[in-house]
């Protein structure tokens, strides 16, 4: 069995991809605590913003645990997609894959449009 994994998923959101991603960033991926998350790159042009994640439940059960975002405009009406892909490391093979994470990620990419809407 194997240890490595990556999960995606893509959220539609209404907001413009670039407003989208400016939100993002800024607001650090709104995952509570300065601590719990490392930015490891952040590419403007593309949208794309990569971050280790540093929580002691995330990585008491894996092994730098990755989490990349990618917003692109939707090619066809307004609003943008966003793609969040986790990848990871079981530290043993009973240890369940992390779904939580995107879970969590379409919950506050939800609410940070809603935010960004109103």
């Amino acid at each position: 069995m194997t240890l490595n994994g990556v999960l995606s998923t893509v959220i539609d959101v209404k907001s413009p991809a670039d407003e989208f991603f400016k939100s993002i960033v800024q607001g650090a991926l709104r995952i509570p605590g300065k601590d719990d998350l490392d930015t490891e790159s952040i590419h403007w042009v593309k949208r794309i913003i990569t971050v280790k994640f540093n929580r002691d439940e995330i990585s008491e059960s894996f092994k730098t645990p990755r989490g990349t975002v990618t917003v692109t405009p939707k090619e066809e009406g307004d609003g943008s997609h966003v793609m969040c892909t986790v990848k990871f490391e079981k530290i043993n093979e009973y240890i369940e894959v992390p779904q939580y994470l995107l879970d969590a990620a379409h919950k506050i990419f939800t609410e940070m449009d809603d935010d960004l809407l109103h």
